[in-house]
């Protein structure tokens, strides 16, 4: 398999020609349920329901987690949708929770997830929903194969002062 290349094609049969432990790092943003048809039968993000997407997505990731280096780190940027029918017991207009249902799946499969991120849009794009606030935010989900992976930690700069005096935030 050669690097630095980019492979047109299912993710699944690109990862089939790799071998065991081949990549560092995956950082990615499948699509998401229910929200544009690609035009491709194979594609992930039509199917009849979010359970079907969901077991598509741990088919997905459980090859990943075959490829992924034993110190390696997965990032998944995932969004939500809302039910646009009754579903099951889910109601016409409830938010489906596909990121939090996914991050358990990932749990109960065997990976172990080491940060819930969340990416704020500050200029996201406005809704035609007047009955609920806009979504300016998607999460991202970091995760690992084992306990010790590679990771330089990020230090950012603190934004609030604390008093000397009283040690609190002012």
């Amino acid at each position: 398999m050669k690097t630095n290349k980019i492979y047109n094609e299912n993710c699944n049969e690109t990862m089939s020609k790799m071998s065991d432990n081949f990549i560092q790092s995956v950082v990615t943003s499948p699509p998401y349920f229910n929200l544009r048809d690609y035009g491709n039968e194979n594609q992930i993000g039509i199917e009849k329901s979010f359970e079907d997407y969901l077991k598509n997505l741990l088919n997905v990731f459980t090859n990943v987690k075959r490829v992924l280096k034993d110190d390696g780190i997965l990032f998944v940027n995932i969004g939500d949708t809302y039910a646009s029918k009754k579903v099951g017991n889910l109601k016409r207009k409830t938010l489906i929770g596909i990121p939090d249902r996914f991050k358990i799946m990932m749990i109960d499969s065997g990976w172990i997830c080491r940060s819930d991120i969340i990416w704020h849009k500050p200029n996201a794009i406005p809704s035609s929903a007047k009955d609920r606030f806009v979504n300016d935010y998607e999460r991202i989900f970091m995760f690992t194969k084992n306990e010790k992976y590679k990771f330089n930690t990020q230090y950012e700069e603190r934004k609030t002062k604390v008093s000397k005096k009283t040690n609190k935030i002012q």
